[in-house]
């Protein structure tokens, strides 16, 4: 390889010490060598690759027709690749800090720890939080761009694959949002757009394989995972719905409004937790809808015992 490398002018091999260096240099002069063209051919390999192509097949790069044959040979090659989840990009290790946050006598729950504290540990989640969102949304516009296979998102393992990584990571997304991001002024995670796309195509992929529909036996424990991953969006919502509620500034139409919301609140998050679908860390002793659970028996106690009782009020907590 050294004598190959210095019989074609290479400069000082002490300056080239990567064996990608040689490798790129001995693909290069390969692809210069099979040219028609004396030479003249693009440092780079794919865009080489296609050009030797186009030459094979008796055009010229230089001409209008041989630049809509490489555009179709670039088109049908993309067609063919398919993203590759190697196994770094698997969440083990999301796993496995859900499960001390579970088991922490701190009790604060998989979410309110992410989402409160910034230790070695969370940012060591972060950047793995970060790194799933640049593979997905990179597959996402991969579908859009029409370079993946037209029934890729119909194969069983990037669904079930895609719904497991959106149960465990946005409710990460959801609490980086609020501890980052979030103002009035800019909305809630569901609203104004918001919410990142990626988990959009996904719940229409797991709609269109019709899993919403499939029917589901009673669960006999609480799910290892929240099944619906907004469930932390709408408890922020209802979050401040309550702090308005007991300003005493509010009007009393905007109070209506925010007690309707509330309840609202209260019966889809009762449902999720009758049904157990809900992961535990969700009733952690200090987890967030604990809190907000704890806090708005309180309201309703003192409006109680002021008089004042609607149905909103009256509702069971």
């Amino acid at each position: 390889m050294f004598r190959i490398l210095n019989s074609t002018g290479t400069p000082n091999i002490e300056e080239h010490q990567g064996y990608g260096y040689y490798v790129s240099t001995l693909s290069h002069q390969f692809l210069i060598s099979r040219s028609f063209r004396g030479g003249r051919i693009s440092d780079n390999s794919y865009e080489a690759g296609a050009a030797l192509a186009v030459e094979s097949l008796g055009f010229s790069n230089d001409q209008e027709i041989g630049v809509l044959v490489k555009e179709c040979i670039e088109t049908a090659t993309k067609k063919n690749r398919a993203p590759i989840l190697r196994t770094s990009e698997l969440p083990k290790h999301i796993e496995w800090y859900k499960h001390k946050c579970d088991v922490s006598p701190k009790q604060f729950g998989y979410y309110d720890n992410f989402r409160q504290f910034s230790n070695t540990r969370e940012i060591r989640v972060n950047m793995s939080r970060a790194k799933l969102a640049k593979f997905w949304d990179g597959v996402f516009e991969m579908v859009e761009k029409n370079e993946l296979p037209f029934d890729f998102y119909l194969a069983k393992k990037w669904v079930y694959t895609s719904k497991f990584y959106q149960l465990l990571f946005e409710p990460l997304d959801i609490a980086y949002f609020y501890k980052y991001k979030y103002s009035r002024t800019s909305g809630h995670y569901m609203k104004s757009g918001n919410r990142p796309k990626r988990y959009e195509v996904i719940d229409k992929w797991w709609k269109e394989r019709g899993e919403p529909n499939k029917e589901k036996r009673a669960r006999t424990r609480y799910a290892s995972t929240t099944q619906d991953t907004c469930f932390w969006a709408k408890l922020e919502e209802a979050k401040e719905c309550l702090d308005d509620l007991t300003c005493e500034s509010s009007d009393a139409q905007k109070q209506t409004l925010l007690r309707k919301k509330i309840y609202e609140f209260e019966r889809y998050s009762d449902t999720l937790v009758t049904m157990k679908e809900v992961s535990k860390d969700v009733l952690a002793t200090n987890s967030s809808y604990t809190v907000w659970v704890g806090k708005l028996r309180e309201f309703n106690k003192l409006k109680m015992s002021n008089g004042i009782v609607d149905e909103s009020d009256a509702m069971e907590t």
